[in-house]
C-alpha cells in the first residue's frame, strides 16, 4: 500500500478539522473560531499551547502543524439517530465522515492534506457537538482514533481517509479540581 500513516514528525503538514453538529445538538456560534485557536493559535494569543504551538516548540521548530478548520457541518439528523445505528452494529461514524467529506469535496482540495504523498489524508479530526457519554461504555459519543476501512475506494481529490480522530467538543472544556472551567484544553 505504501501508507506511511499519519502526520510526519518534521516539516509543515496540514491537518483537517471538521466540526459536526446535529439537529438536537447545534453548534455554538463561536465553535469554528474556538477550534481554530485550539488547533492553530499561538500561546501569546491564548495563554496556553495549541496543538500547533505545542508541537512546534517541543520539536524545536522542526514540526510546524498547519491546517484548516472547516465551517460546521450539520448532518440534519439527531445524534440519537447515529447512536441507534452504532448500537445496531453499523459504522455510524463512517456515515458522518463520508457525508461531511462529500459535502466539502467541491470546496477544498483534500490532496493538500497529504503532505507525505502516500495517497491518504495525514490527519483528520472530527469534532462533534453531542455531549460525551462518560458513563455508558457502549456509546458512539466518546473519543477515539480509528482507521477508516471501507469495502470500496472513496477518493476525494485523489486521496482517501485512513486514520481519523473522533471526539466531542466538550473535551475542549475541562474542569480543574477547584471546579474552575478551563476553556480549550488541547491536550488530547
Amino acid at each position: 500500500y505504501g501508507v506511511t500513516i499519519g502526520l510526519p514528525s518534521v516539516g509543515t503538514p496540514k491537518v483537517l478539522v471538521i466540526p459536526i453538529a446535529f439537529s438536537d445538538a447545534p453548534a455554538p456560534n463561536n465553535m469554528k473560531q474556538q477550534l481554530e485557536k485550539a488547533f492553530f493559535g499561538t500561546s501569546t494569543d491564548t495563554g496556553w499551547e495549541s496543538l500547533s504551538s505545542y508541537y512546534y516548540k517541543s520539536s524545536y521548530g522542526k514540526l510546524n502543524i498547519t491546517g484548516k478548520v472547516l465551517d460546521v457541518y450539520s448532518t440534519g439528523k439527531t445524534s440519537s439517530y447515529y447512536q441507534r445505528k452504532y448500537l445496531a452494529g453499523e459504522d455510524a461514524d463512517y456515515e458522518i465522515i463520508k457525508a461531511a467529506l462529500e459535502y466539502y469535496d467541491d470546496q477544498i482540495n483534500y490532496d493538500e492534506y497529504d503532505s507525505n504523498k502516500d495517497g491518504y489524508i495525514d490527519s483528520l479530526y472530527i469534532i462533534y457537538t453531542t455531549p460525551i457519554d462518560q458513563v455508558n461504555n457502549n456509546t458512539l459519543w466518546w473519543a477515539y482514533t480509528y482507521e477508516y476501512l471501507t469495502s470500496d475506494y472513496e477518493y476525494y481529490d485523489n486521496v482517501e481517509v485512513d486514520y481519523y480522530c473522533f471526539l466531542g467538543y466538550e473535551f475542549f472544556y475541562e474542569r480543574a479540581a477547584s471546579g474552575k472551567k478551563i476553556m480549550l484544553n488541547t491536550v488530547f
